[in-house]
């Protein structure tokens, strides 16, 4: 937020950021790496990506059962076709 506030948003309020002004946004003069480092560290992502741990039974949106994005995808074309 210290990064945003340096570009004249939110300030010392904590009132937060509306979504129309997060379009006026400049994220390329944010550093984002503490965010990142505590993301990492508390493994919320993984270092090594994968198509399985993002989109499939090793995301957290995981719900037990849980197809990766393309075999998702293909079973959707496959249903489309008949």
């Amino acid at each position: 937020m210290q990064e945003i506030a340096k570009q004249g948003w939110g300030g010392n309020s904590c009132t937060g950021i509306s979504t129309s002004d997060l379009a006026n946004i400049d994220f390329s003069k944010i550093d984002l790496s503490a965010w990142e480092n505590l993301m990492l560290q508390s493994k919320v992502v993984n270092v090594t990506p994968s198509l399985e741990s993002l989109t499939g039974s090793g995301s957290l949106l995981n719900d037990a059962n849980r197809t990766n994005a393309k075999e998702r995808t293909n079973n959707r074309l496959q249903d489309n076709r008949n």
